[in-house]
């Protein structure tokens, strides 16, 4: 499964009711989330109880793209 900043007009009861729906899909499949709602990824964070890696991109080099850093 792959979303795209998913978020665009959800409050903040609805954005935690997203991560743990998202934490029940991952019980099954790959879940891959693009975002800058850093409410989302604090959300994310507390609720998804599945092993998960998180990706920060920096700035950008027109030859070697974005700088990447794992949290």
């Amino acid at each position: 499964l792959i979303l795209d900043d998913p978020t665009q007009s959800l409050d903040s009861v609805q954005k935690r009711r997203l991560a743990a729906l998202i934490d029940r899909v991952a019980s099954d499949r790959q879940v891959i989330l693009s975002t800058m709602d850093e409410e989302l990824l604090g959300a994310l964070k507390e609720e998804v109880t599945r092993a998960k890696k998180i990706y920060r991109l920096g700035e950008w080099d027109p030859v070697k793209g974005p700088s990447i850093r794992e949290e």
